[in-house]
């Protein structure tokens, strides 16, 4: 729910600014809007997210059973689309082509089917 409202109040500043000025001013007015939780979890919420989604694939790349290695560019891919967003919000699209590619392997790696183990011999009787 939190990251509902900062989506609508960026949005809507998007929308109604004609420049940069006037996006600084609106932005100072929505922020008094009411948050409906309290302003930590605004706060520490992102960063609970970027860690849950980094400790999920890291999961993800240790149980995952034959292609190891794809599985494991999942986490590095979503650390360095973490990374950029930080560094500079001007390499968004970047950051985003990073976690898209990122969980495009995982989903890629999660639907191909799991090796065939061979059966077990028996022997005919002679």
């Amino acid at each position: 729910m939190m990251f509902v409202r900062v989506a609508i109040v960026d949005i809507v500043v998007g929308l109604r600014a004609a420049d940069a000025a006037e996006k600084s001013t609106l932005s100072d007015r929505y922020a008094d809007v009411p948050a409906v939780l309290p302003q930590a979890v605004y706060d520490i919420g992102p960063a609970f997210f970027m860690l849950g989604l980094l400790a999920l694939l890291i999961q993800f790349a240790i149980v995952t059973p034959g292609r190891r290695s794809v599985a494991a560019l999942s986490p590095v891919l979503v650390a360095l689309g973490f990374v950029t967003i930080t560094a500079n919000l001007d390499l968004l699209p970047v950051s985003a082509a990073l976690l898209w590619l990122a969980l495009a392997l995982a989903a890629r790696n999660q639907n191909t089917p799991a090796p065939a183990h061979a059966a077990p011999k028996t022997h005919a009787p002679a």
